[in-house]
């Protein structure tokens, strides 16, 4: 940590991460980013990142929702724009 950083204070600020993205925000973000595809997309694209299983297949199997997105917003090469699309509408609602 820098000199003269207080360390209450960077340890308060909450961390945008992608392993705390619940199942309705995961939900909402392929929604928003593949429209009427988002539910076929998740049923039937076999994701490298998740061991050659679909995003269904990886969730039912107890994968975080946040590393289903990451893997399919690797997949797909989609910016941070799009990757943190739930974080900033979750922000925006406070």
């Amino acid at each position: 940590m820098p000199r003269g950083t207080d360390s209450a204070a960077v340890l308060s600020v909450p961390a945008i991460t992608l392993d705390a993205v619940k199942h309705s925000e995961f939900q909402q973000a392929m929604r928003d980013t593949f429209g009427a595809y988002a539910s076929s997309l998740a049923e039937d694209m076999v994701l490298a990142p998740l061991g050659s299983r679909t995003a269904n297949q990886a969730l039912a199997d107890g994968e975080p929702p946040g590393v289903v997105w990451e893997a399919i917003c690797t997949v797909n090469e989609l910016g941070d724009e799009i990757r943190w699309r739930h974080r900033r509408a979750h922000h925006a609602k406070k």
